[in-house]
Protein backbone atom coordinates (compact mmCIF):
# COMPACT_ATOMS: atom_id res chain seq x y z
CA UNK A 1 0.00 0.00 0.00
CA UNK A 2 2.81 2.40 0.83
CA UNK A 3 4.50 1.74 -2.51
CA UNK A 4 1.21 2.43 -4.32
CA UNK A 5 0.80 5.71 -2.43
CA UNK A 6 4.35 6.72 -3.40
CA UNK A 7 3.78 5.88 -7.07
CA UNK A 8 0.55 7.87 -7.15
CA UNK A 9 2.25 10.81 -5.41
CA UNK A 10 5.18 10.70 -7.86
CA UNK A 11 3.26 10.31 -11.12
CA UNK A 12 -0.21 11.66 -10.25
CA UNK A 13 -2.11 9.42 -12.72
CA UNK A 14 -5.73 10.23 -13.48
CA UNK A 15 -6.61 6.52 -13.49
CA UNK A 16 -4.82 3.59 -11.86
CA UNK A 17 -5.71 -0.06 -12.49
CA UNK A 18 -4.70 -2.86 -10.15
CA UNK A 19 -5.02 -6.62 -10.36
CA UNK A 20 -4.66 -9.31 -7.69
CA UNK A 21 -5.78 -6.88 -5.03
CA UNK A 22 -6.72 -9.62 -2.54
CA UNK A 23 -9.36 -7.41 -0.91
CA UNK A 24 -12.14 -8.97 1.10
CA UNK A 25 -15.63 -7.51 0.67
CA UNK A 26 -15.43 -6.28 4.26
CA UNK A 27 -12.14 -4.41 3.67
CA UNK A 28 -12.38 -0.64 3.59
CA UNK A 29 -10.02 0.60 0.90
CA UNK A 30 -9.31 4.30 0.55
CA UNK A 31 -6.74 6.26 -1.40
CA UNK A 32 -6.76 9.94 -0.59
CA UNK A 33 -8.18 12.05 -3.42
CA UNK A 34 -9.42 9.01 -5.35
CA UNK A 35 -12.60 7.04 -5.84
CA UNK A 36 -12.17 3.29 -5.64
CA UNK A 37 -14.07 0.86 -7.88
CA UNK A 38 -13.40 -2.80 -7.27
CA UNK A 39 -14.41 -6.37 -7.91
CA UNK A 40 -13.35 -8.66 -5.09
CA UNK A 41 -12.93 -12.41 -5.18
CA UNK A 42 -13.46 -14.60 -2.15
CA UNK A 43 -13.19 -18.36 -2.09
CA UNK A 44 -13.29 -20.56 0.98
CA UNK A 45 -13.36 -17.49 3.24
CA UNK A 46 -10.06 -16.15 1.97
CA UNK A 47 -9.30 -13.23 -0.29
CA UNK A 48 -7.92 -14.01 -3.72
CA UNK A 49 -7.47 -12.27 -7.05
CA UNK A 50 -9.61 -9.20 -7.50
CA UNK A 51 -9.27 -6.04 -9.53
CA UNK A 52 -9.63 -2.34 -8.90
CA UNK A 53 -9.75 1.03 -10.67
CA UNK A 54 -8.74 4.20 -8.83
CA UNK A 55 -9.89 7.51 -10.33
CA UNK A 56 -8.80 10.95 -9.21
CA UNK A 57 -11.72 12.76 -7.59
CA UNK A 58 -11.05 15.80 -9.82
CA UNK A 59 -11.95 13.74 -12.92
CA UNK A 60 -15.58 13.17 -13.87
CA UNK A 61 -16.25 9.45 -13.54
CA UNK A 62 -19.03 6.94 -13.08
CA UNK A 63 -19.25 3.19 -12.70
CA UNK A 64 -20.18 0.99 -15.63
CA UNK A 65 -22.35 -1.89 -14.42
CA UNK A 66 -21.10 -5.24 -15.71
CA UNK A 67 -22.91 -8.54 -15.91
CA UNK A 68 -20.05 -11.05 -16.00
CA UNK A 69 -18.52 -13.85 -13.99
CA UNK A 70 -15.08 -12.44 -14.83
CA UNK A 71 -13.17 -10.45 -12.24
CA UNK A 72 -13.62 -7.15 -14.06
CA UNK A 73 -14.57 -3.60 -13.15
CA UNK A 74 -15.22 -0.68 -15.52
CA UNK A 75 -15.47 3.08 -15.10
CA UNK A 76 -16.36 5.83 -17.57
CA UNK A 77 -13.94 8.74 -17.20
CA UNK A 78 -13.69 12.13 -18.86
CA UNK A 79 -10.14 12.72 -20.10
CA UNK A 80 -10.81 15.30 -22.81
CA UNK A 81 -13.51 12.94 -24.05
CA UNK A 82 -15.54 10.21 -22.38
CA UNK A 83 -13.86 6.83 -22.38
CA UNK A 84 -14.29 3.59 -20.49
CA UNK A 85 -11.46 2.02 -18.55
CA UNK A 86 -11.85 -1.65 -17.68
CA UNK A 87 -9.52 -3.58 -15.38
CA UNK A 88 -9.61 -7.37 -15.45
CA UNK A 89 -7.89 -10.20 -13.62
CA UNK A 90 -8.10 -13.79 -14.84
CA UNK A 91 -6.50 -16.24 -12.42
CA UNK A 92 -4.24 -18.90 -13.93
CA UNK A 93 -6.61 -21.61 -12.70
CA UNK A 94 -9.70 -20.10 -14.37
CA UNK A 95 -10.69 -21.29 -17.82
CA UNK A 96 -10.53 -18.41 -20.29
CA UNK A 97 -13.14 -18.40 -23.03
CA UNK A 98 -13.27 -15.98 -25.93
CA UNK A 99 -17.08 -15.78 -25.67
CA UNK A 100 -16.80 -14.49 -22.07
CA UNK A 101 -14.32 -11.83 -23.13
CA UNK A 102 -16.45 -10.82 -26.12
CA UNK A 103 -19.49 -10.53 -23.85
CA UNK A 104 -17.50 -8.25 -21.53
CA UNK A 105 -16.39 -6.05 -24.43
CA UNK A 106 -20.01 -5.67 -25.64
CA UNK A 107 -20.88 -4.16 -22.25
CA UNK A 108 -18.20 -1.47 -22.42
CA UNK A 109 -19.27 1.91 -23.83
CA UNK A 110 -16.77 2.85 -26.57
CA UNK A 111 -14.15 4.04 -26.80
CA UNK A 112 -12.62 1.78 -24.18
CA UNK A 113 -9.29 0.72 -22.78
CA UNK A 114 -8.99 -2.76 -21.30
CA UNK A 115 -6.03 -3.46 -19.05
CA UNK A 116 -5.28 -6.38 -16.83
CA UNK A 117 -3.58 -9.59 -15.96
CA UNK A 118 -4.89 -12.33 -18.21
CA UNK A 119 -2.19 -14.83 -17.22
CA UNK A 120 -1.78 -15.41 -20.95
CA UNK A 121 1.46 -15.74 -22.91
CA UNK A 122 1.97 -14.71 -26.52
CA UNK A 123 4.76 -13.25 -28.64
CA UNK A 124 2.43 -10.36 -29.57
CA UNK A 125 3.00 -8.80 -26.15
CA UNK A 126 6.62 -9.78 -25.66
CA UNK A 127 6.40 -13.26 -24.17
CA UNK A 128 8.94 -15.83 -25.31
CA UNK A 129 6.20 -18.42 -25.74
CA UNK A 130 2.55 -18.80 -26.70
CA UNK A 131 0.06 -20.78 -24.65
CA UNK A 132 -3.63 -21.62 -25.08
CA UNK A 133 -4.69 -18.55 -23.12
CA UNK A 134 -2.46 -16.40 -25.30
CA UNK A 135 -4.10 -17.84 -28.41
CA UNK A 136 -7.57 -17.02 -27.01
CA UNK A 137 -6.61 -13.41 -26.26
CA UNK A 138 -4.85 -13.10 -29.64
CA UNK A 139 -7.98 -14.34 -31.45
CA UNK A 140 -10.07 -11.83 -29.47
CA UNK A 141 -7.76 -8.94 -30.38
CA UNK A 142 -7.58 -9.85 -34.07
CA UNK A 143 -11.26 -10.75 -34.37
CA UNK A 144 -12.55 -7.65 -32.59
CA UNK A 145 -10.41 -5.07 -34.39
CA UNK A 146 -8.65 -4.16 -31.13
CA UNK A 147 -5.20 -2.58 -30.79
CA UNK A 148 -2.61 -4.02 -28.45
Amino acid sequence: YEELRQLIASFSPFVTCLQETHFRPTDTVTVQGHSVYRKDCVTLDRACGGTCVLVKDTIFHEAVPLNTTLQAVAVKVFLGCMMTVCSIYIPPTQRIRRVDLEDLLRQLPPPYLVVGDFNAHNELWGSSRRDGRGRVVEALILGSNLAL
